[in-house]
This record gives C-alpha cells, sequence and structure tokens, in this order.
C-alpha cells in the first residue's frame, strides 16, 4: 500500500503508471488552434514540465513544434483522434531522437 495524498491505495493501481511515466520522462502538452474546417490557423505551442531548462530544451521544443506543424501542414485535422496521436507522435519522436524521452503527452484542439 502507499499514500496518496491522504488515501492509501495498491502500489499496483493504474493512476499510478502515468505518474511513473512523468517522474522519468516529463510531460508536454500540445495546443493546436484550427479553424471549423480543419486548418491550422497558428503554429502549435508546446508546454513540457518535467525538463532541465536551457538552450537545448528551447531548441528541442522548437524542432517538436515545426515537425507537429508539418504533420498538419498539407492536410486539415479531421479526425480528432487520430490528430491527437499523430502530435503526440510527431513531439515524442523528436524528444526521444534528442533527449532519449518519450514525455507522458496530452493534446488540446481549439476549433475556432
Amino acid at each position: 500500500l502507499g499514500l496518496d495524498g491522504t488515501r492509501l491505495i495498491k502500489l499496483d493501481n493504474s493512476s499510478l503508471r502515468p505518474r511513473k511515466q512523468m517522474i522519468f520522462n516529463g510531460a508536454a502538452t500540445v495546443t493546436l488552434v484550427t479553424d471549423a474546417g480543419g486548418k491550422l490557423l497558428a503554429a502549435p505551442r508546446l508546454s513540457v514540465h518535467g525538463f532541465p531548462e536551457g538552450e537545448d530544451l528551447a531548441a528541442v521544443q522548437a524542432e517538436a513544434v515545426e515537425a507537429v506543424a508539418q504533420t498538419f501542414r498539407s492536410e486539415p485535422i479531421r479526425d480528432e483522434e487520430g490528430a491527437s496521436m499523430l502530435a503526440s507522435q510527431a513531439v515524442r519522436r523528436v524528444f526521444k531522437a534528442r533527449l532519449g524521452k518519450r514525455p507522458v503527452m496530452n493534446v488540446q484542439i481549439v476549433r475556432i
């Protein structure tokens, strides 16, 4: 058993898996802003947590943003679930190649 806030939970609880992943790999959130037809209206935004700050991280983030933008540059976003998966893969591919990390991903798609 382990203490989670004020509750005791089993250590094999499914809520602990993503937490462990975040401890070792960090977390990232990508925000995509599209029009009603699914075309990107702005460059993707990327927020990260759990990575050391510095110029190297800024360069990796910029590369990841470009990878996401490139993914959706020619095709509009029609399927939000599929788009979330593609954006996650693009970010994780860059972070794995540059930092050896596979961050826990969250993708937000805002339609205007």
